[in-house]
């Protein structure tokens, strides 16, 4: 178990010298040094306790960096470096870069659209190592996360959003299907639903019949005497 903290943590020192050389090229007013350190000792503390009540103090004290620079600093070193990791090495930076990003996302404070766009840089991020065909399971719960997160997105073009969010969940049902995971299966499909009632491309009248058959696909599960409260917003949504 030893052996295991000290490849992590070299894992993590590897991380912090290719964030070095990715950081000379941003130009921000927060000092670049200062979000190389940020950086490395939140994932080092979300490595350490990843629980909100630890992150998210850390997080209230370094406001001033949470921003979209942080969140294209590492999106640039992950899409450089991550690929050139050992398997095993690149699944354990992956993890922890997604359980930031699972944290960042609900982080209560800061700027929301900042928050989304960081957690947006993490969960591609970890796209950058997992695949279908080596991590099945955990390729889907990503995008589930980058589906959820497109699908709330502030900044960028709408539309283009929308799009990115719909083709995630359709990514993530793949995997996620009926049999294997009914309530994963009819979460993602409700969503699904959301994101084409919501769909500023293509034909509305197509779009809209995407919908209603995705939040009939959910209301398969989603019964009113199982689950209640999913079937009045899953009723909610295709009323």
């Amino acid at each position: 178990m030893e052996e295991d903290g000290d490849n992590n943590a070299n894992w993590l020192r590897s991380f912090a010298q290719h964030l070095a050389e990715i950081l000379k090229i941003h130009s921000t007013e927060v000092p670049l040094e200062d979000y190389f350190n940020f950086l490395m000792s939140i994932l080092q503390a979300v490595e350490t306790d990843h629980s909100p009540q630890s992150i998210y103090p850390l997080l209230e004290q370094n406001l001033d960096k949470l921003d979209e620079n942080l969140g294209q600093i590492l999106l640039s070193w992950a899409r450089e470096a991550l690929p050139k990791l050992q398997p095993e090495e690149a699944k354990y930076l992956a993890g922890v870069l997604g359980t930031f990003g699972n944290l960042i996302i609900q982080f209560p404070l800061g700027d929301i659209a900042n928050n989304l766009e960081i957690a947006i840089a993490s969960y591609e991020a970890v796209a950058t190592v997992l695949t279908l065909e080596a991590l099945p399971q955990d390729w889907a719960r990503n995008h589930i996360n980058l589906g959820n997160a497109y699908n709330k997105r502030i900044k960028g073009d709408r539309a283009n959003n929308i799009e990115q969010a719909i083709a995630a969940y359709q990514h993530a049902l793949q995997i996620r299907t009926k049999s294997a995971f009914p309530q994963e299966w009819a979460d993602i499909q409700n969503n699904l639903g959301a994101a084409y009632k919501n769909r500023i491309k293509g034909d509305r009248a197509e779009n809209i019949e995407q919908a209603i058959t995705a939040f009939q696909h959910a209301l398969q599960i989603r019964t009113k005497s199982a689950f209640p409260q999913d079937w009045a917003t899953t009723q909610h949504n295709l009323g």
